[in-house]
């Protein structure tokens, strides 16, 4: 089959090609380039693309197929079936925005594996996925109502291998506190330094990347410190936390694009609105630079993803922090970047 572009961004960092084309055979991309050096068979099918551009499928990094914005506590008690019944339109919704892979980081009773046997097996549409189970929580802490609540170190353990058993490609488990949980500070630590290496450990001993939920504050150092893969989030982190992660390698995952979507969708709890910015007092703070499209701290050492989409973290590669990319305007067939998915927050 050949693919005809009318702009061809291939992925690799080379400038944008005006007149490429794709020659796929099979289930594999032969070859890609400038039209007149694609040397297709005579009989091969034409796909012509040449009023559009042509780009690389997207990773979405941070996603939970089962959620819609909205009350999320409300939804994690709506019946499994239907929970299904939403991540497999989710999942169909993102595959038709363009995003090709993407971590589905907590599920209720592992619908995240069931979907992606799913969508391997060919019952559903949708994207490659990587997946984490339900995410490791204290008892009673943020989003305690989807995730498996574990305490102590050893019990932190054990609900990570219960992860790994039931499928998960990676372990996520919840160190500070968040916005979609009343009564949570978002920069309080809801593990102790114990625990998280416990669990960071535990994932790795096990072969599989370990992600965290968190905001800022000192969990996010302990985190750091033990190893983490990814963080998520991190709208409230300090310069001396993200300056942590640049050197100890650990990947950042911003989500920061989702808030003012988030605020506007009709029927969210008030308490989302009302910490719609964490650390908006703190002007001064990477996370209020970085929503007005400023990098720190060095951009020498890091690099951020930027515009967030969604989504990026340990499985598929992420830019570091903070340095801004380069922005180029771009267009879906439908008109938009990603559709569908929800978030805990």
């Amino acid at each position: 089959m050949l693919i005809k572009c009318g702009t061809l961004i291939d992925g690799s960092g080379a400038r944008p090609v005006t007149g490429g084309a794709i020659l796929v055979e099979g289930t594999t991309i032969a070859a890609v380039g400038s039209a007149d050096q694609i040397k297709a068979p005579p009989d091969a099918p034409v796909v012509d693309l040449s009023a559009y551009t042509v780009i690389p499928g997207m990773i979405d990094c941070h996603d939970h197929l089962q959620f819609d914005t909205g009350d999320e506590e409300a939804m994690s008690r709506e019946p499994l079936g239907w929970l299904m019944m939403r991540a497999a339109k989710n999942a169909r919704k993102l595959l038709r925005a363009g995003i090709t892979t993407m971590r589905d980081v907590g599920a209720k009773g592992f619908g995240d594996v069931e979907i992606k046997r799913a969508i391997e097996a060919g019952l559903v549409p949708g994207p490659r996925l990587l997946v984490s189970g339900h995410f490791v929580v204290r008892t009673g802490g943020h989003a305690w109502y989807l995730g498996e609540q574990a305490d102590g170190p050893d019990g932190v353990r054990a609900a990570v291998r219960r992860q790994v058993r039931g499928g998960a490609d990676l372990v996520k488990f919840m160190i500070t506190g968040g916005i979609a949980t009343r009564g949570m500070d978002p920069v309080g630590a809801t593990y102790g330094r114990e625990e998280i290496w416990a669990a960071v450990d535990e994932a790795h001993r096990e072969g599989k990347k370990a992600a965290a939920h968190g905001y800022g504050g000192p969990a996010v150092l302990h985190a750091v410190e033990a190893g983490l893969d990814s963080l998520e989030h991190a709208a409230m982190c300090s310069t001396a936390e993200l300056e942590a992660m640049a050197n100890k390698g650990t990947y950042l995952v911003c989500t920061y694009g989702v808030m003012e979507h988030v605020v506007a969708t009709p029927g969210i709890p008030e308490f989302f609105r009302e910490r719609r910015w964490p650390g908006q007092e703190q002007e001064g703070a990477p996370g209020a630079q970085l929503r007005r499209g400023q990098g720190r701290p060095d951009p020498d050492r890091a690099g951020w993803i930027w515009p967030q989409t969604g989504r990026a973290g340990a499985e598929p590669r992420v830019l570091r922090l903070p340095r801004r990319a380069p922005a180029i305007p771009l267009r879906s067939e439908q008109g938009e970047a990603t559709a569908g998915g929800g978030w805990v927050r």
